[in-house]
């Protein structure tokens, strides 16, 4: 209200109101007879409160008009809300001058964009043809006016029309919005009258939309379908909008034709679901020459019918890993009820001694996720059932295999020998660290603590499983300590203890057993340390104060599934460890060492430290895609990140809202974690920084940019590297992360998925997936599919497009890898269901072989099911394919002819395609060596695919990229 006071005594001098007022019956103007040319326009706006008259009754219909002026008549004309920024777009337009607002609004709206220099000259009088861009510019027709650049004038004066101009105004004059003077001039560099103004404006509030859309249509390139969800039930209607863009991605004001299979669907795009299954939405324009067309898929579910496991069989699990476990519900029609939620289902696991335990999870958008972490080897039985359902056909069954080589254990058939000459038989077992037996042979060496009570006996060969050596009593009581070593130095020692009793002696009692001296240690501040006291034990429970020097190893699982081993020795029969932790959360502690049990495993907690400051999260993720919504959530935490219970009012503001929209939903953190609100990518590529406060406090304040794309393929365009899950092994957060940044790299795939081996990458994801966000790279995970099954593998590609790492975050989308099964059939099939449950705008890269790869087969209703149902064809052109030496030409030949034949073969002249380059030698058995290309090469294949029009050049891959090809890659600029 403060800017509308101050330029209100202008009104009277100006040709407009801003914003226009009440309308009212409109004045007759002294000047402007029924008779002049202009006068059905000039009282039409008049009567709509656009333009107005002077003192006296005048409207001036033949004097000038300002740049300023126009822009806020259209403005009015359009209804155009007033927007009112901090700070000036133009230099020359400052808060304080009246037109402040209106050029502002036209501005954001893309209407007005200045002289250049960072002016707008506001008070200059405008030109024919600069009035004539403002209306082009208004309906969006930018891009029209571009493709008629070249086209002829039906003027005399054409050849005046500026090079810069001559589309808008051939495009204008299409649309009949402007004509030619008394002449046939058009006098593009003559002073527009207040007459004029008024009456294109008024031809262009009269224009028929039939119109415009027969001209817009001519532009168009592509069409993006935004569905509200994925799925809806029989008898929903759901309103889908979608957006017609042209090829700089800008929207069109135009709208497409609607048809749906599994439904009905109006004109509007209002969809109603009829019968369950997937329904598949197309949307259509048609221009000259020219069709442009976009499907998406929703899934029309039933009500819920049954249970059933996603998959028959469940891969192979080693001892002590983490293992998810779906249940989903479906209808009738054996599609999940995405709509399901809260509903208590039961899995029962039977272990392989015939013991059961009952686990209970809630589904979640028809999926119920139950992790198991289970330590025995052997096949466990799983069974789900919840109330008023039908249960699964059939039990799965779960196989879990002994884990790696960790520790030997040794026995031997009798520690008591009662005379001499009697013989015990010593026997080794390896075994993985939950004590699970291998059946791998070993090499071992056996040896003796002495040779005074009997006689250690080895045979021919040195290697177990099973008897590794024979011992026999002699004619002299005690006590010999055997030691079995794995001979090659990587498994601790085992013993086990011979009592020789020749001659009878009181028996003293053994160390039997390893204990805590209590099962809860309490809990700790995070960053703190307390201490955890073993016991050394007899079979009797007592502690045995005469045992020293033994090594004990304490592992403390921390509550994100790490491991961390610490190893000391007990004195006393008392061994005391000082541990501690960052991450707040219920600790597990286990103990063990060699010769004695391990017992029940005891646990202690980490509770958030004292307040420090603000933290702002963004869940799932900070890289947003059109359509997608990410929540704001923030807490007050302490000096490792743990959210505390404090609770405090709170101000978030953007700092830009031009590319998307920010409900919010809260003013105040209430203790822990608050979603203060959630922010919805309108399409538009920018970031938008969100900053935090806590007035009155001395927290804060702190800063999360949400960075935006225009499309989800733009996630990997730029720069990206692959990375096999054994690389991320390899090599620490920090280091692939400070690469990245180093080498402008903008996204990363990770290998987490296979169809034979499941889900196994969660603990990369959960680690590197807050780190990778908090420097804005993309994560994307990388799936192997065989797509022998696509119902099986579409649900282990849900699966991990849905995991969310304890930080809040998610994939930001997928790359499927597709190199056994090429049928278009499956691979649409398995779109079209994983499409189903993300959503239409969700990013689904297409991994494939390059169309040169097999001169037999030409793969192309293969690319075209991709270029159909995915994001991005990503193709594996390694060009590098022969043990021999290959040009710098050579590898941009390869890459330009892929580009050139998968745009052909897929029927998409404009499908994203994001190339992958080669880094590897694919004849060494490491993936390095003599044949790895070449600097020149890999520079030539990046040079090829960004002239060739790639939308992004990642390199595969991480582990195996020399240091030729790694400086190319850093040193070239996408």
């Amino acid at each position: 209200m403060h800017r509308m006071a101050r330029f209100l005594p202008l009104f009277l001098l100006l040709l407009l109101a801003w914003p226009p007022p009440i309308r009212a019956a409109a004045p007759a103007f002294s000047d402007v007879p029924a008779s002049f040319w202009a006068s059905k326009a000039i009282y039409a706006l008049a009567r709509q409160g656009v333009v107005q008259g002077f003192p006296g009754g005048t409207f001036q219909p033949n004097s000038s008009v300002t740049r300023a002026q126009f822009a806020a008549m259209v403005d009015a004309a359009l209804g155009l809300s007033p927007y009112d920024p901090a700070q000036p777009t133009f230099s020359d337009v400052p808060p304080s001058y009246w037109g402040y607002v209106p050029i502002e609004t036209a501005a954001r709206a893309g209407i007005v964009h200045g002289v250049g220099g960072g002016r707008f000259d506001p008070g200059a009088l405008i030109s024919r043809q600069d009035m004539t861009i403002m209306l082009v510019n208004a309906m969006h027709l930018a891009s029209v006016a571009q493709d008629l650049a070249t086209s002829p004038l039906p003027f005399r004066d054409a050849s005046a029309v500026a090079p810069w101009a001559a589309g808008a105004v051939a495009t204008a004059s299409s649309l009949h919005l402007v004509n030619g003077l008394p002449g046939g001039d058009f006098q593009p560099l003559g002073d527009a009258t207040r007459a004029q103004a008024a009456q294109v404006v008024y031809n262009l509030l009269q224009l028929p939309s039939s119109s415009v859309t027969a001209l817009a249509a001519s532009v168009a390139r592509s069409i993006v379908i935004e569905t509200p969800t994925p799925a809806l039930a029989v008898g929903q209607t759901e309103q889908v909008t979608a957006t017609v863009y042209d090829g700089q991605g800008q929207p069109l004001p135009v709208q497409p034709a609607w048809s749906a299979t599994g439904g009905s669907i109006s004109s509007r795009g209002v969809f109603t679901g009829t019968q369950p299954g997937p329904a598949v939405l197309v949307a259509s324009i048609s221009g000259p020459n020219r069709q442009v067309r976009a499907q998406a898929v929703v899934r029309v579910v039933g009500p819920p019918a049954a249970l059933a496991f996603p998959t028959s069989q469940l891969p192979p699990a080693t001892a002590g890993t983490q293992v998810t476990v779906a249940v989903d519900v479906y209808d009738q029609g054996g599609d999940l009820v995405t709509g399901d939620a809260g509903r208590s289902i039961n899995l029962e696991v039977t272990d392989p001694q015939g013991n059961s335990t009952l686990l209970t999870a809630t589904d979640q958008g028809g999926v119920a996720a139950f992790s198991l972490r289970e330590t025995k080897a052997g096949i466990y039985t799983l069974d789900a059932s919840t109330p008023g359902l039908q249960a699964p056909a059939a039990a799965i069954q779960l196989t879990v295999q002994p884990g790696p080589p960790a520790k030997l254990q040794l026995g031997a058939s009798s520690t008591s020998l009662s005379a001499a000459g009697q013989t015990a038989q010593v026997s080794a077992t390896l075994t993985d660290a939950y004590g699970n037996p291998l059946s791998t042979s070993f090499p071992v060496a056996v040896s003796a603590s002495a040779t005074t009570y009997g006689t250690l006996t080895l045979p021919s060969t040195d290697q177990g499983p099973g008897n590794v050596a024979t011992f026999t009593a002699g004619s002299q009581p005690g006590s010999t300590t055997l030691t079995v070593t794995d001979s090659q130095g990587n498994i601790p020692a085992a013993t086990v203890t011979v009592e020789n009793q020749a001659q009878a002696t009181p028996q003293a009692p053994s160390p039997a057993a390893l204990a805590f001296s209590q099962t809860s240690f309490g809990s700790t501040a995070a960053g703190g340390t307390l201490n955890i006291t073993v016991q050394v034990v007899s079979g009797s429970g007592t502690v045995m104060t005469s045992d020293s020097g033994r090594q004990i190893s304490l592992t403390v699982t921390t509550p994100d599934y790490h491991d961390h081993t610490f190893t000391t020795t007990d004195q006393n029969g008392m061994a005391t460890f000082t541990v501690g932790g960052q991450l707040a959360g219920s600790y597990r502690v286990r103990v063990a060492s060699s010769g004695l049990t391990s017992p029940t495993p005891a646990s202690f907690q980490v509770v958030p430290g004292p307040p420090v400051g603000l933290q702002l999260f963004s869940e799932p993720s900070v890289l947003v895609v059109p359509g997608q919504e990410t929540q704001l959530a923030a807490a007050v935490v302490d000096a490792y990140g743990n959210p505390t219970s404090l609770s405090t009012p709170v101000q978030l503001a953007a700092g830009t809202k031009a590319y998307g929209t920010f409900t919010q939903s809260a003013q105040s953190i209430q203790g822990g974690t608050t979603v203060l609100g959630t922010f919805k990518a309108n399409g538009q590529s920018g970031s938008t920084t969100f900053t935090l406060t806590a007035p009155g406090t001395p927290y804060g304040p702190v800063s999360l940019t949400i960075q935006t794309y225009s499309s989800s393929a733009q996630l990997v365009s730029g720069k990206g590297m692959w990375l096999m899950y054994q690389d991320w092994q390899n090599i620490t957060d920090s280091q692939i992360l400070a690469t990245a940044q180093a080498d402008h790299i903008t996204h990363l795939y990770l290998e987490v998925a296979t169809s034979a081996d499941g889900f196994y990458g969660q603990a990369a994801l959960s680690d590197l997936l807050p780190k990778a966000h908090a420097d804005h790279i993309a994560l994307i995970a990388w799936i192997y599919a065989t797509l022998d099954n696509p119902a099986a593998d579409a649900q282990l590609a849900t699966q991990v497009a849905n995991y969310t790492a304890p930080s809040g975050d998610k994939v930001d989308g997928l790359a499927i890898d597709m190199e056994q099964t090429l049928s278009p059939s499956a691979i649409t099939a398995f779109a079209q269901q994983v499409r189903g449950s993300v959503g239409n705008n969700y990013l689904l890269a297409a991994v494939v072989y390059p169309p040169q790869s097999d001169p037999g087969q030409t793969y192309a209703s293969m690319y075209a099911a991709c270029a159909q149902s995915f994001s991005v064809i990503a193709p594996m052109d390694y060009w590098h394919n022969t043990p021999t030496s290959f040009t710098a030409q050579q590898a941009a030949d390869y890459v330009t002819q892929s580009l050139t034949m998968l745009r052909q073969l897929s029927g998409n002249p404009n499908v994203p395609i994001s190339v992958i380059g080669q880094a590897y030698d694919m004849f060494a058995s490491g993936g390095t060596g003599e044949y790895n290309p070449t600097g020149a090469e890999e520079q030539a294949a990046m040079q090829a695919a960004r002239s060739g029009g790639a939308i992004g050049y990642s390199m595969y891959r991480w582990g195996t990229a020399n240091q030729a090809e790694w400086q190319v890659f850093q040193d070239f600029n996408w």
